[in-house]
């Protein structure tokens, strides 16, 4: 909006949280779209295939493998008075921050966020939920999804990095030599010497409690098996062949560019 409204955007906001609706038919059809849009996803869907790695990731009971949405049996049993108190876990006045962006007069700003704010502000905070850290136990699983009709298989090797005792730039740069880029080792594999994938990568999946290390290669169907034999194989030769002083430094000029080109506005 204008910045000359700024103050009335926020006593108008202000009112929405001190004093929420929570409409009851509103809720009604939110709920309706929500288990319209859960009874329509597919398993080749990109939102349902990112949410199926991070279940192999993570684990089906941590928090991080589990659907945001939530299932059809979990949203059939919302009611608006569940729905509330976790509003109330979620924005409360030790978790809020109201940011104000423009050109604006910041003494006018402070003293309407303070006055418009201060029943909010009195609030008690509610018991937060906590995210139990990920306990990484070897385990050895395969999980199968079938999808019809298909012409390609997407296969991949995922770890939870929750043991880690150092940072994550190591393991990026190992994501980077692995899978990252034409002269990687996925890709000279499965790529240049086998012709099975046209663009094989290895990648972090980070959260904030949590990270997780993929790598994933797409292969025709009737390629599968040669596809997961070479997949191994490559991790495999890793642990056997450390890298070398060159694909170090190729990653990391790799990680660097990925950097500089997220600030780019072009």
């Amino acid at each position: 909006g204008y910045a000359r409204d700024a103050t009335k955007y926020i006593e108008m906001l202000a009112g929405a949280v001190v004093d929420p609706r929570r409409g009851a038919k509103t809720f009604e059809e939110r709920k309706a779209q929500m288990i319209h849009a859960l009874e329509d996803l597919e398993a080749h869907d990109d939102a349902a295939f990112v949410r199926l790695l991070r279940r192999a990731a993570f684990g089906v009971k941590h928090a991080y493998g589990r659907s945001p949405y939530g299932t059809l049996a979990d949203v059939k049993r919302l009611d608006i008075a569940g729905v509330a108190k976790r509003q109330d876990q979620l924005l409360n006045p030790h978790t809020a921050t109201l940011v104000v962006v423009g050109d604006v007069d910041p003494v006018a700003v402070a003293r309407v966020a303070e006055e418009s704010f201060r029943k909010f502000k009195m609030r008690g905070t509610p018991a937060r939920d906590t995210i139990d850290s990920l306990r990484v136990t070897p385990r050895e699983s395969v999980v199968v999804i079938p999808r019809r009709p298909a012409s390609t298989m997407a296969i991949c090797a995922a770890r939870p990095l929750a043991d880690l005792e150092s940072s994550l730039a190591g393991v990026e740069v190992l994501a980077a030599i692995l899978g990252g880029g034409f002269n990687s080792r996925l890709v000279a594999s499965l790529r240049l010497e086998h012709a099975l994938a046209y663009s094989p990568h290895a990648a972090i999946m980070q959260r904030r409690h949590g990270a997780a290390f993929l790598a994933c290669v797409r292969v025709a169907k009737d390629q599968s098996t040669p596809g997961v034999e070479h997949l191994l194989a490559v991790l495999a030769d890793l642990r056997a062949k450390p890298p070398t002083e060159e694909e170090v430094t190729r990653a990391k000029a790799l990680l660097r560019a990925e950097i500089r080109a997220r600030h780019d506005d072009v």
